[in-house]
């Protein structure tokens, strides 16, 4: 399962199309509470958008076993230090964007 914590509908439905392509099923985050919930369902891959979603929150769902893959704009250098040592990967979006049937493959 892949959990897409995404609030822009556009890049949201770019991951799922992908996600569907490779035949992994998705479920659309659109709030924390939601990202917790789903994340007590199981293992999993979790896509987030670092400026929409609280480390703490993807903290807690790395708790129930998930893997986080964060990313954000390149500029927020910032925001990477502390997302490091929440997420297991930090990538930017441009980066999400090129590799993502990669990313989901993987996972």
């Amino acid at each position: 399962m892949i959990i897409i914590a995404v609030k822009d509908v556009f890049f949201s439905a770019k991951i799922s199309e992908t996600a569907n392509r490779l035949g992994k099923k998705t479920e659309f985050a659109t709030d924390e509470n939601e990202l917790l919930s789903m994340a007590k369902k199981g293992n999993g891959l979790v896509i987030a958008d670092l400026n929409a979603f609280p480390l703490s929150s993807l903290e807690a769902a790395k708790k129930e076993g998930l893997t986080i893959i964060g990313y954000l704009s390149h500029v927020q250098t910032d925001l990477r230090k502390r997302a490091v040592k929440v997420c297991d990967e930090v990538i930017t979006q441009s980066e999400l964007t090129k590799d993502l049937p990669n990313i989901i493959s993987k996972h």
